[in-house]
């Protein structure tokens, strides 16, 4: 029994002087145990910045993805939908929009495209948009039905997921019956915008995160983003590639016309490889 403890003991001592760093404090420490330290503690915050930058990035290309197949049916909802005049079906139509791109900012400029060019009422687009803001909490909710297996971690995480869901559907249930009423947020808006001189600046495009992504996730695919606009708005062909494959261009005489021709692709992966959106979106 002794000599079982005394094993024991000696493997306790075995383990703590293979770690004599990690059970000691700051000033017990000497010289080499305080540098060891600090560079672990270097090491480990990179490599935690390093899995969130990768994290967003995976957020990105996800978008991306989404984008590249289901932007066309999304442009073709939004242009061809005769029942948008119903709030109750815009309020869906939104939800259902932005779930499938992943991605509330896609819907969102469709709409404000649609708007700026007169083919959606600002009435019409105010519960669609409302249906966005829903639909942009529903990734929350998958992430936390991944967890269904482990009873504690899945009542945390989808107790956690439904704050800011049951925020959005509480600020839809009462703002949308009165709006509908109303037209409240109609009319606030038309007066704020009255109110103040607006001056266009197409050039305007605040970027937070897309920033220090961008490096990484436009050399692996990169989107055209007026060609989910134009197919909305019903100014190009349902055949468009949503892949952006042509940075620059040049113009070639031919009889005494020009003609714009491709003259560089872009740096990205899938820039020189003729493939449909949807083999894109699965790679």
């Amino acid at each position: 029994m002794r000599a079982k403890s005394n094993k024991v003991f000696n493997g306790d001592n075995h383990s703590q002087a293979k770690n004599p760093s990690e059970n000691k404090k700051w000033k017990d420490m000497n010289r080499n145990d305080q540098i060891k330290f600090i560079i672990i503690l270097i090491l480990r915050i990179i490599g935690l910045l390093a899995l969130l930058y990768l994290f967003v990035c995976s957020l990105d290309l996800m978008s991306s993805a989404f984008r590249l197949i289901g932007g066309k049916i999304t442009g073709k909802v939004f242009a061809e939908g005769a029942i948008l005049s119903n709030p109750i079906a815009g309020l869906m139509i939104g939800l259902l929009a932005t779930v499938l791109v992943q991605s509330s900012s896609t819907s969102t400029s469709i709409i404000v495209s649609m708007v700026s060019s007169s083919i959606l009422p600002v009435k019409r687009a105010i519960p669609i948009i409302m249906g966005a803001n829903i639909g942009t909490s529903v990734t929350n909710t998958l992430v936390a039905l991944t967890q269904s297996g482990k009873r504690e971690e899945f009542s945390l995480a989808f107790a956690g997921a439904t704050v800011h869901d049951m925020f959005n559907w509480l600020s839809v249930l009462v703002l949308l019956p009165i709006e509908i009423a109303s037209n409240m947020l109609y009319h606030l808006t038309n007066s704020i915008t009255k109110s103040i001189n607006l001056k266009r600046n197409p050039n305007s495009n605040p970027e937070f995160l897309t920033v220090i992504t961008k490096p990484l996730t436009e050399r692996i695919v990169l989107l055209d983003k007026k060609a989910i606009e134009s197919i909305a708005l019903g100014n190009a062909s349902a055949n468009i590639s949503l892949l952006k494959r042509y940075c620059s261009y040049k113009n070639e005489s031919d009889n005494g016309t020009f003609n714009k021709v491709p003259d560089q692709y872009c740096p990205f992966l899938f820039a020189k490889v003729n493939w449909a959106d949807w083999l894109s979106f699965a790679m």
